[in-house]
């Protein structure tokens, strides 16, 4: 099932790094609930001890996917629904949206500044095998009097994607580190033949800022529910 899976979500590879990651890397955190054709739903279990969700998404055709919604635990879970499928789900809670960019513009990425006065920058790949193909994991640091200021790594990658996290230490907060971290990133994955995508809450207006400010573009909306009485 999992290789028959790989296939069908590779077909869409963008909107699902975060699947595709856990299958080539730890495929027993997914459990699939639908029918032979993969029309269902996808679960994706939190990291045991982190503050992960527990998450859902639809995969396949809607009609034949929602049926299968009752087979899931709901405990804890949150649905990562697109806006045009909210309709079916109008006692579930809405707790807002989650916003994906990817990094496309070159040209505009090779004016972005690369440095930050008084801050050394070290980068560094953290690799290893994959069950479909090998991780890269591209990390950057920016240290300051010896001490770690602000980072930006690998937290999903597929043959073609790589999915960031950015800190920032809250006192060297608008300085334009954070943009730096980024645009050196940028430059890394392309340098890797891959895209790089940032996912963040829609109501994070800082990060916001910051991915419209390195010229990244939004690809993709998903709404995130909880379940009724939650």
């Amino acid at each position: 099932m999992t290789v028959k899976l790989y296939e069908v979500l590779i077909n869409q590879e963008i909107l699902y790094v975060e699947e595709i990651d856990r299958l080539n890397a730890c495929p027993e955190s997914l459990t699939f609930w639908g029918d032979e054709k993969l029309n269902g739903w996808l679960y994706l279990a939190g990291e045991p001890g982190s503050a992960d969700w527990n998450l859902a998404r639809m995969v396949g055709e809607p009609l034949r996917a929602l049926p299968f919604i009752g087979q899931l635990n709901r405990k804890d879970l949150h649905l990562l629904v697109a806006e045009s499928n909210l309709h079916d789900f109008k006692k579930w809670i809405n707790a807002g949206s989650i916003l994906w960019f990817a990094s496309e513009n070159d040209a505009l990425a090779a004016k972005m500044p690369t440095r930050v006065e008084g801050y050394e920058f070290r980068q560094r790949f953290n690799s290893r095998a994959g069950r479909y193909f090998p991780i890269v994991g591209p990390e950057i640091y920016a240290f300051s009097s010896g001490q770690i200021a602000g980072l930006v790594k690998t937290v999903r990658e597929t043959q073609k994607f790589i999915e960031v996290y950015i800190e920032v230490e809250v006192s060297r907060r608008g300085q334009g580190l954070g943009l730096v971290l980024l645009q050196r990133m940028v430059e890394m994955v392309h340098k890797l033949g891959k895209t790089l995508t940032y996912a963040l809450n829609d109501d994070n207006q800082a990060s916001l800022a910051l991915a419209k400010r390195a010229g990244l573009q939004p690809f993709n909306l998903l709404f995130r529910l909880l379940p009724p009485g939650d």
